[in-house]
């Protein structure tokens, strides 16, 4: 059964980039950046069951880029996460873009402008803390309003990064998630910002233990099952029901990259739901939120294809030209 990973890693070289300009020794600073799975698009093939499809974001750590390139960077970025979708879609079914924190104006234009219009840059991801403010603080508005207007998906990570196999950064990345998935319940996103689809990234394994009263406050919310077990799986969908779990493994992070989504789908698969429920999470609740997100005529998959069938019309006349020369 196809199956949809609603959040994994790649590494744009215009991302890497930027980081190697604002951060001295950046890959010794953060080990994760060395993983090759964010870079080989053929390891990552051989690595990905063939019946799934990831949705794919950059890796961030933006606190630590100057602001005032933020922008740029974030834009160069973009174009290079919607380009690796559409010269891979045997790996990858969307891609989720990142905005300035720095600029909240350029990020609010930037999401009217360019994502509005994309069938590739389905959302974008923010972090529980943006360069020290509080995503729930009003700062962010902008950004949200934009989102809500377009129709896009919001995917909320923690600001910690996790360290695989660390048990002590993992705890404190779900204790960072749960506070700010409060936060969100008690600003009344769902109803606020009602065009805008939330997705808590590892939020099953950070709200499996929620009270009853927790869990309708976050009735609007969709989690994801990064780094959640089996157990933590079932009790998700027992509080939220399956209709707003989504599969995500993270990759490539975790203590077995090559294996790591393989491991992900086998926890899915290892509860005791209904295969109706294991089906939604799989696919079709990402399925019903895709088809939220409004398309366009001519998308970029379309233009994509028009380009590749003009250039090989090109390379077709230019060899019968210099065919009929000699």
């Amino acid at each position: 059964m196809k199956a949809i990973d609603v959040f994994t890693h790649i590494l744009p070289t215009a991302y890497r980039r930027a980081l190697d300009r604002s951060i001295p020794n950046v890959g010794g600073r953060h080990p994760s950046l060395r993983e090759p799975l964010l870079q080989d698009f053929d390891m990552r093939l051989v690595a990905n069951p063939v019946q799934t499809l990831q949705v794919t974001a950059s890796v961030v750590i933006d606190d630590q880029i100057r602001a005032k390139t933020q922008p740029r960077v974030a834009e160069q970025t973009n174009a290079e996460l919607a380009q690796t979708v559409l010269d891979h879609p045997e790996l990858f079914e969307g891609a989720i873009a990142r905005v300035a924190a720095s600029d909240m104006n350029w990020s609010a234009h930037y999401i009217a402008d360019t994502i509005a219009r994309s069938d590739i840059l389905l959302g974008v991801q923010m972090m529980t803390k943006e360069s020290g403010v509080p995503l729930t603080d009003a700062h962010y508005d902008l950004v949200r309003d934009a989102l809500c207007r377009s129709h896009r998906i919001l995917w909320v990570r923690s600001v910690i990064e996790h360290a695989p196999g660390n048990a002590h950064v993992l705890s404190a990345t779900l204790d960072d998630i749960r506070q700010v998935t409060d936060s969100i319940a008690h600003d009344q996103w769902t109803s606020r910002f009602a065009g805008m689809p939330i997705i808590i990234h590892m939020g099953v394994a950070a709200l499996s233990n929620a009270t009853d009263t927790q869990a309708r406050e976050y009735a609007g919310l969709y989690l994801d099952t990064a780094c959640a077990s089996s157990e933590q799986i079932e009790r998700a969908a027992s509080l939220f029901g399956a209709g707003h779990i989504l599969f995500s493994s993270d990759a490539p992070f975790g203590p077995d990259p090559l294996s790591i989504e393989q491991n992900a789908l086998d926890a899915i698969d290892h509860t005791h739901l209904s295969d109706e429920q294991k089906t939604a999470i799989k696919l079709n609740t990402w399925e019903s939120l895709r088809s939220s997100i409004p398309m366009h005529v001519q998308t970029e998959k379309d233009a994509y294809q028009l380009d590749k069938a003009e250039q090989a019309k090109r390379e077709a006349a230019k060899k019968a030209a210099n065919n009929d020369e000699e």
